[in-house]
């Protein structure tokens, strides 16, 4: 698939300078994994929003952190024993 973006001159030179230095083969390549690792930031952060919500609403029940551990690692390990 073949995407077609503008992109404002000074960050052109940007991306030339850190395709050079960093190793890259070419811009696409060093473009292309810049939005892998932009992409990957973005579903990390939604993890961590979503978890911190769970968490909030566990510890709103009056669980803890060791409890809600403790929780996580029987799982793991009966889940773990089914396999």
């Amino acid at each position: 698939m073949s995407l077609t973006i503008t992109i404002p001159d000074d960050l052109i030179e940007g991306i030339k300078k850190v395709t050079e230095e960093g190793g890259f083969e070419n811009t696409e390549e060093f473009v292309s994994a810049a939005i892998e690792q932009k992409l990957l930031e973005i579903k990390k952060d939604k993890f961590y929003r979503l978890t911190d919500d769970i968490r909030a609403g566990l510890e709103k029940k009056g669980y803890t952190i060791k409890q809600i551990i403790d929780e996580i690692e029987k799982y793991r390990h009966e889940d773990h024993h089914r396999s």
